[in-house]
């Protein structure tokens, strides 16, 4: 990732986040399968950009956008996902993009102690990034997977 860079989601990344988000590849693998319009879209990302709860971060690569991490903070725990832009799958970012996203929210936020996610069955691109980024399988519910990663995991995963 030597020319790419994070930073945090801005009011102008409403339509392209909108736009990966309602590619039928994500979509599938969402927990809603429904396309997202545009005007829930847009309340949905104002609210998430005003709390303090919930970060997203994007990446960079020369200036284009390719993905976006998001953490929402919720009893105790950190839930956090990943979307790339679908043009950029299959280029080998995802993972780099969920390290660096994860050691950045380390930094700037609140002590953590785990962070976890849930995929579906069949989303085996995600299964194999978060896997590849130290996260182990915990639990299964009906077709949803819960993946956790304890942070002390994450000391051994600074050069990933």
């Amino acid at each position: 990732m030597a020319d790419t860079s994070l930073r945090i989601v801005a009011p102008e990344d409403c339509k392209d986040i909108l736009l990966w988000r309602n590619d039928p590849a994500t979509r599938q693998m969402s927990f809603s399968t429904d396309v997202i319009n545009e005007e829930e879209h847009c309340k949905w990302f104002s609210n998430m950009l005003s709390d303090e709860d919930h970060c997203a971060i994007i990446g960079e690569s020369k200036a284009k956008k390719f993905g976006v991490v998001f953490f929402r903070e919720q009893s105790g725990e950190v839930l956090v996902s990943i979307n790339l832009a679908p043009e950029f799958r299959g280029k080998g970012l995802s993972s780099r993009l969920l390290s660096k996203s994860i050691q950045w929210y380390l930094r700037s936020r609140r002590e953590i102690k785990y962070f976890t996610a849930k995929i579906k069955d069949g989303n085996h691109g995600s299964i194999r990034i978060f896997t590849q980024n130290g996260f182990e399988w915990v639990s299964k519910a009906d077709q949803l997977n819960t993946y956790r990663l304890t942070v002390r995991t994450m000391e051994n995963l600074r050069n990933v």
